[in-house]
Protein backbone atom coordinates (compact mmCIF):
# COMPACT_ATOMS: atom_id res chain seq x y z
CA UNK A 1 0.00 0.00 0.00
CA UNK A 2 1.37 3.43 -0.97
CA UNK A 3 1.91 6.13 1.63
CA UNK A 4 -0.60 8.98 0.97
CA UNK A 5 1.87 11.57 2.27
CA UNK A 6 4.41 10.80 -0.43
CA UNK A 7 2.10 9.60 -3.21
CA UNK A 8 -1.02 11.75 -3.15
CA UNK A 9 -4.00 10.37 -5.03
CA UNK A 10 -4.28 11.66 -8.59
CA UNK A 11 -7.93 12.59 -8.03
CA UNK A 12 -6.77 15.63 -6.03
CA UNK A 13 -4.71 16.97 -8.96
CA UNK A 14 -6.29 19.28 -11.54
CA UNK A 15 -6.67 17.81 -15.06
CA UNK A 16 -3.36 17.76 -16.96
CA UNK A 17 -1.30 18.61 -13.87
CA UNK A 18 0.73 15.44 -13.86
CA UNK A 19 1.32 15.27 -17.63
CA UNK A 20 4.30 17.65 -17.90
CA UNK A 21 7.73 16.18 -17.53
CA UNK A 22 9.92 17.15 -14.59
CA UNK A 23 12.09 20.14 -15.37
CA UNK A 24 9.82 21.54 -18.05
CA UNK A 25 8.15 24.92 -17.56
CA UNK A 26 5.05 24.20 -19.61
CA UNK A 27 2.82 24.26 -16.53
CA UNK A 28 3.87 27.87 -15.84
CA UNK A 29 2.38 29.06 -19.13
CA UNK A 30 -1.02 27.61 -18.28
CA UNK A 31 -2.73 29.97 -15.84
CA UNK A 32 -6.30 29.28 -14.85
CA UNK A 33 -7.88 32.74 -14.88
CA UNK A 34 -11.12 31.54 -13.36
CA UNK A 35 -9.40 31.22 -9.96
CA UNK A 36 -8.89 34.66 -8.40
CA UNK A 37 -5.49 35.30 -6.89
CA UNK A 38 -5.79 36.71 -3.41
CA UNK A 39 -2.99 37.95 -1.25
CA UNK A 40 -3.80 37.83 2.42
CA UNK A 41 -2.17 40.23 4.84
CA UNK A 42 -0.43 38.65 7.81
CA UNK A 43 -2.76 38.31 10.77
CA UNK A 44 -0.51 39.87 13.47
CA UNK A 45 -0.41 43.20 11.64
CA UNK A 46 -4.21 43.32 11.56
CA UNK A 47 -4.30 43.03 15.35
CA UNK A 48 -2.17 46.11 16.08
CA UNK A 49 -4.12 48.81 17.86
CA UNK A 50 -2.68 52.29 18.32
CA UNK A 51 -3.77 53.21 21.83
CA UNK A 52 -1.01 55.69 22.65
CA UNK A 53 -3.18 58.82 22.81
CA UNK A 54 -6.08 57.17 24.70
CA UNK A 55 -3.57 55.66 27.14
CA UNK A 56 -2.04 59.10 27.84
CA UNK A 57 -5.52 60.50 28.42
CA UNK A 58 -6.31 57.60 30.77
CA UNK A 59 -3.07 58.17 32.70
CA UNK A 60 -3.85 61.89 33.04
CA UNK A 61 -7.39 61.07 34.20
CA UNK A 62 -6.02 58.59 36.75
CA UNK A 63 -3.46 61.12 38.01
CA UNK A 64 -6.24 63.64 38.58
CA UNK A 65 -8.30 61.02 40.41
CA UNK A 66 -5.38 60.01 42.64
CA UNK A 67 -4.56 63.65 43.42
CA UNK A 68 -8.21 64.15 44.33
CA UNK A 69 -7.92 61.37 46.91
CA UNK A 70 -9.37 58.36 45.09
CA UNK A 71 -7.90 54.95 45.88
CA UNK A 72 -5.92 52.85 43.41
CA UNK A 73 -8.65 50.22 43.40
CA UNK A 74 -11.40 52.69 42.54
CA UNK A 75 -9.26 54.22 39.77
CA UNK A 76 -8.63 50.75 38.32
CA UNK A 77 -12.32 49.85 38.58
CA UNK A 78 -13.26 53.01 36.71
CA UNK A 79 -10.73 52.26 33.95
CA UNK A 80 -12.12 48.74 33.55
CA UNK A 81 -15.63 50.18 33.53
CA UNK A 82 -14.85 52.55 30.64
CA UNK A 83 -13.41 49.74 28.53
CA UNK A 84 -9.76 49.18 29.40
CA UNK A 85 -8.64 45.61 29.92
CA UNK A 86 -7.63 44.43 33.37
CA UNK A 87 -3.89 44.27 32.56
CA UNK A 88 -3.97 47.65 30.79
CA UNK A 89 -5.81 49.22 33.72
CA UNK A 90 -3.13 47.85 36.08
CA UNK A 91 -0.38 49.37 33.90
CA UNK A 92 -2.14 52.74 33.73
CA UNK A 93 -2.72 52.87 37.50
CA UNK A 94 0.93 51.88 38.13
CA UNK A 95 2.20 54.66 35.86
CA UNK A 96 -0.09 57.16 37.57
CA UNK A 97 1.05 55.89 40.99
CA UNK A 98 4.70 56.48 40.07
CA UNK A 99 3.97 59.94 38.70
CA UNK A 100 2.04 61.03 41.80
CA UNK A 101 4.54 59.86 44.42
CA UNK A 102 5.89 63.34 45.06
CA UNK A 103 2.46 64.97 45.35
CA UNK A 104 1.33 62.22 47.75
CA UNK A 105 4.41 62.77 49.94
CA UNK A 106 6.08 59.46 49.15
CA UNK A 107 9.88 59.32 49.51
CA UNK A 108 11.49 56.59 47.47
CA UNK A 109 14.72 54.73 48.13
CA UNK A 110 16.25 56.32 45.04
CA UNK A 111 15.54 59.80 46.37
CA UNK A 112 17.11 58.93 49.73
CA UNK A 113 20.20 57.43 48.10
CA UNK A 114 20.53 60.43 45.77
CA UNK A 115 20.37 62.82 48.74
CA UNK A 116 22.92 60.77 50.73
CA UNK A 117 25.30 60.63 47.75
CA UNK A 118 25.03 64.39 47.25
CA UNK A 119 25.82 65.06 50.91
CA UNK A 120 28.70 62.58 50.83
CA UNK A 121 30.25 64.26 47.78
CA UNK A 122 29.89 67.69 49.43
CA UNK A 123 31.50 66.45 52.64
CA UNK A 124 34.40 64.96 50.67
CA UNK A 125 34.97 68.32 48.95
CA UNK A 126 34.97 70.11 52.33
CA UNK A 127 37.29 67.48 53.84
CA UNK A 128 39.70 67.85 50.92
CA UNK A 129 39.66 71.64 51.31
CA UNK A 130 40.35 71.37 55.06
CA UNK A 131 43.21 68.89 54.44
CA UNK A 132 44.67 71.30 51.88
CA UNK A 133 44.49 74.22 54.29
CA UNK A 134 46.03 72.12 57.05
CA UNK A 135 48.82 70.96 54.72
CA UNK A 136 49.56 74.53 53.66
CA UNK A 137 49.63 75.59 57.33
CA UNK A 138 52.00 72.73 58.19
CA UNK A 139 54.26 73.66 55.29
CA UNK A 140 54.31 77.30 56.36
CA UNK A 141 55.15 76.40 59.96
CA UNK A 142 57.96 74.10 58.82
CA UNK A 143 59.40 76.88 56.68
CA UNK A 144 59.14 79.28 59.63
CA UNK A 145 60.93 76.84 61.92
CA UNK A 146 63.64 76.24 59.32
CA UNK A 147 64.19 79.98 58.85
CA UNK A 148 64.40 80.55 62.59
CA UNK A 149 66.79 77.66 63.13
CA UNK A 150 68.96 78.82 60.21
CA UNK A 151 69.12 82.32 61.76
CA UNK A 152 69.99 80.86 65.19
CA UNK A 153 72.81 78.84 63.66
CA UNK A 154 74.11 81.89 61.75
CA UNK A 155 74.03 84.09 64.87
CA UNK A 156 75.68 81.53 67.06
CA UNK A 157 78.58 80.77 64.78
Amino acid sequence: MADPLFNPPSADLPPGAGESSPGSDSHLDEVDESVPITIEEPEPLNQIVDDYEPRLEAVDLTIKALNAGDSFESAKAYLVEIGWGDADADDIVEEARIRTQHSRGIVTRDQVVQNVNRRYRQSMVWAAAIRLIHSLGSLASLRWVRRNTDEDVDMGG
